[in-house]
């Protein structure tokens, strides 16, 4: 929908078309700029459609998040090239078609202003709401073209302010699921050897943490590891019913 308003502008203010022609240089770099945001629109399209249909494709492989990032930028840098090409396009149509219609041009370019002003400080709202960290970072060049709040002490100190929040909570996140990861049963062929046991013995769902901290703590890392150990040595490590069982289910196992 976007490429057909796109070619509808280019249709419309073109000399060639719709538009009046009166300025040969105005014409030209009209035809650049609207020629730039076509070409954007194609390649949007095509690789936007290549990143779905990978997506829909490789999605839950491993890595694919982290390597599409770079196409996914690639695509939104070409929605805001497009973006600045349609506005600067729209406005030399607009004083090619109602040249020397003054009234009706400022008319127009003011529409034209109020509208994209208005797009722009939600979209920036929403920036700063929901990412001011990695808005935080971004080079400074950027954010002076893109944010209109960097240009107020008061913008910039509640950019920071945000960013400096969203730190504080991801290193919170960060530090509960380590809490959880260390105070959580490994999920490992030692705990899996241990449970069947204790299954085996009628002690269905026994948390057997407790003899795998034992194991892991000598290096027992797979249950493997079990095949050549003694009765006598796996009683040190849990019950003596529980150190006989394993011993059985590890001869049956590996041999």
């Amino acid at each position: 929908m976007f490429l057909a308003g796109t070619f509808v502008l280019f249709e419309w203010g073109s000399p060639l078309s719709y538009g009046m022609g009166k300025d040969e240089v105005q014409d030209r770099i009209f035809s650049c700029i609207m020629a730039i945001a076509l070409s954007c629109n194609i390649f949007l399209a095509l690789w936007g459609s290549i990143l779905w249909i990978m997506a829909v494709v490789y999605g839950t492989r491993d890595g694919f998040t982290h390597e599409a990032c770079h196409l996914v930028a690639l695509c939104n840098y070409l929605m805001w090239i497009t973006y600045a090409a349609v506005t600067y396009g729209l406005i030399l149509a607009i004083l090619s078609n109602l040249n020397p219609y003054y009234i009706e041009i400022g008319i127009a370019i003011t529409f034209v202003g109020v509208v994209q002003l208005t797009g722009i400080k939600y979209v920036n709202d929403i920036w700063l709401a929901v990412a001011p960290l990695n808005t935080y970072h971004q080079p400074r060049w950027i954010q002076y073209i893109s944010y209109y709040w960097m240009f107020t002490k008061k913008g910039r100190t509640r950019l920071k302010g945000r960013a400096i929040a969203e730190a504080n909570s991801i290193k919170a996140h960060y530090k509960k699921n380590q809490s959880d990861n260390n105070n959580r049963p490994c999920d490992t062929s030692i705990n899996e050897l241990l449970s069947t046991a204790a299954t085996s013995l009628g002690m269905i769902d026994y948390d057997v943490s407790e003899f795998e901290k034992r194991l892991l703590g000598d290096w027992f890392n797979d249950a493997k590891q079990l095949k050549d150990r003694s009765v006598d040595c796996l009683k040190q490590y849990m019950p003596l019913r529980l150190a006989e069982e394993v011993h059985k289910l590890v001869k049956v196992r590996y041999g």
